[in-house]
């Protein structure tokens, strides 16, 4: 049994996702982990993680996993123990890391409000924290290769501390605009800070946040839309390196890296805005986001508008540039990817859950669309923790 010591952030959905990965792996593995928390009075007394070494090893841990928010990493390096710290600051090396894919959930963030038609994008989150930091990066480089509008606030700590100066920002930017949130914490802020100024969320604001904290998300008024991170995910494999580890003699086991990868987005009301000027087709859109994973025709879609089916056609093609048929299985393409890519669903459920229901059509558009067949486009896009030595 692996003794596993965990100092993670018990509020946070992210942690706790990762947690019950490590539980669902032990638990199909005959009970492998031990798994206990670090005392939050340590965690809140010692403020060079010395203590909270000590404390390993009178646990006697086999491994030690979760948040080091300490600069000095010898109390780690000291330890006869394996070690797994999240990024916090940095990118850590020399120790085996849960870490993200950061830049590209901001890329998929900017993707998703670029295809919704927006041309002004800001970015809201904390400044000297590497997930902040990467996703604002992602975000922002696909926006600017794009030649939109972009513009950033960032804080030192909490954003109660500046919040007349967030609102006077958010004020400020030219509407409407795609926002796109560090974590949903800090979406929650920016949809609490809309109230008080009186914006519109999303006519005028449209917010975007991260993690899918389903608590945080239905605070908003209107629910906070969020990218959903396959941290559960991260934690099985996590506890499967755990386990083959500790197979191996202490000082002759292998650093590793696991990277989660960000998931679908869970849209809610914080989104539900096409930033088109065209009303029947902004109906539409909306109706087909809405409703592309079941079983549709381009009739129904056309029924949304108050228009005869030529006209809302052309103005369909003027306004996004495609075809009403075109625009739906792209969408329920990006969707089965989506699905391949993150989850070990089979490829019909992905299929259904995309709203294509029958095998030999789904082949053929596939390959059409991405040049390639499902199965291939999942294994060039899949890979498990990567081990370094």
């Amino acid at each position: 049994m692996v003794r596993t010591l965990l100092c993670i952030d018990n509020s946070s959905e992210y942690d706790r996702s990762i947690v019950r990965g490590l539980i669902q792996y032990s638990q199909e593995h005959g009970n492998c982990l031990l798994l206990s928390r670090v005392p939050s009075s340590l965690s809140a007394a010692s403020k060079n993680g010395y203590r909270i070494a000590q404390w390993a090893r009178d646990w006697k841990a086999d491994a030690i996993i979760g948040r080091w928010p300490y600069d000095d990493l010898l109390p780690l390096s000291n330890l006869d123990c394996t070690v797994v710290i999240q990024n916090l600051t940095s990118r850590q090396t020399g120790l085996s890391t849960i870490t993200g894919e950061y830049v590209k959930t901001g890329e998929l963030a900017a993707d998703f409000f670029i295809r919704r038609r927006f041309v002004n994008f800001a970015f809201f989150g904390v400044k000297d924290i590497i997930w902040s930091e990467e996703r604002a990066q992602g975000f922002r480089n696909l926006v600017k290769l794009h030649g939109f509008n972009y513009q950033e606030y960032t804080v030192q700590k909490a954003p109660e501390g500046e919040s007349s100066e967030i609102i006077r920002w958010l004020a400020d930017l030219p509407k409407p605009v795609a926002v796109f949130c560090s974590d949903d914490e800090y979406a929650l802020a920016i949809s609490e800070y809309c109230r008080l100024a009186r914006i519109r969320v999303p006519q005028e604001v449209a917010i975007l946040g991260v993690d899918n904290d389903e608590l945080l998300c239905n605070i908003s008024d209107p629910p906070l839309s969020s990218i959903v991170q396959d941290a559960e995910k991260g934690g099985y494999e996590l506890g499967r390196m755990l386990h083959e580890q500790e197979k191996e003699p202490s000082g002759n086991r292998p650093i590793f890296v696991i990277s989660i990868k960000p998931g679908l987005i869970v849209q809610r009301g914080s989104t539900q805005q096409h930033n088109v000027e065209d009303k029947e087709v902004a109906k539409m859109l909306e109706f087909i986001d809405q409703n592309f994973t079941r079983e549709i025709t381009t009739e129904e879609i056309f029924n949304k508008a108050f228009l005869c089916r030529r006209a809302a056609e052309i103005r369909f093609k003027k306004t996004t540039g495609t075809t009403v048929y075109k625009y739906l299985i792209d969408r329920r393409i990006d969707h089965l990817c989506s699905l391949l890519e993150t989850t070990d669903l089979s490829l019909s459920e992905c299929a259904s859950r995309s709203g294509i229901f029958d095998i030999n059509y789904l082949f053929h558009v596939f390959k059409k669309v991405k040049g390639c067949s499902p199965a291939s486009w999942r294994r060039s896009k899949r890979s498990g923790a990567s081990i370094m030595q």
